[in-house]
């Protein structure tokens, strides 16, 4: 209930230029209104009233979960890869890549770890949401895709790697 703009338009202005921790406390308690807020980016969603025990706790959770702080403006380069997270574009050898929204959240993700090892279960919380179950394979899916527009042999890939047992890294 901000005046002149809603939470949803604040949280993708955030989004656009900075990876801070954002838990939306809220009246509004519609299926709806979640999931607008989490695929906006919100890393948690309270309605109110909410217990300050409660409120805590999820502020003690959010703190276990790393973030890159790396800024998200600015374009990350990977070799001949560049990620320019702010404009949600990708180039390969300076020419543009199509990616879907998903396949840009995978790569955007994994791009801000900067070289280091990103797991499955982050990645799937930071793209679809931390209260969507985790699924192994429609990660797979998206990673697949992803790889046949970003690698020059999407079955050797040499840019985004398995991690085994852990889940992904984005090589130079």
């Amino acid at each position: 209930m901000l005046p002149g703009i809603d939470g949803v338009e604040v949280l993708r202005r955030i989004r656009a230029f900075s990876d801070v921790y954002v838990l939306v406390v809220t009246r509004r308690d519609g299926e709806q209104s979640k999931v607008d807020a989490l695929r906006a980016g919100a890393d948690g969603y309270l309605t109110r009233p909410v217990s300050a025990r409660e409120l805590a706790a999820r502020v003690d959770a959010l703190m276990r979960r790393p973030r890159s702080g790396r800024p998200l403006g600015g374009t990350l380069e990977f070799g001949d890869l560049g990620v320019m997270v702010g404009a949600r574009r990708v180039t390969l050898r300076g020419d543009d890549v199509e990616l879907t929204r998903i396949e840009f959240e995978v790569l955007r993700r994994v791009a801000l770890a900067g070289g280091d090892a990103v797991t499955r279960r982050a990645l799937f919380a930071d793209v679809w949401g931390p209260d969507v179950d985790h699924d192994d394979h429609l990660l797979d899916v998206h990673v697949s895709n992803l790889r046949r527009k970003i690698e020059s042999d999407p079955r050797r890939p040499s840019r985004l790697r398995t991690i085994r047992g852990v889940g992904f890294r984005l090589d130079a």
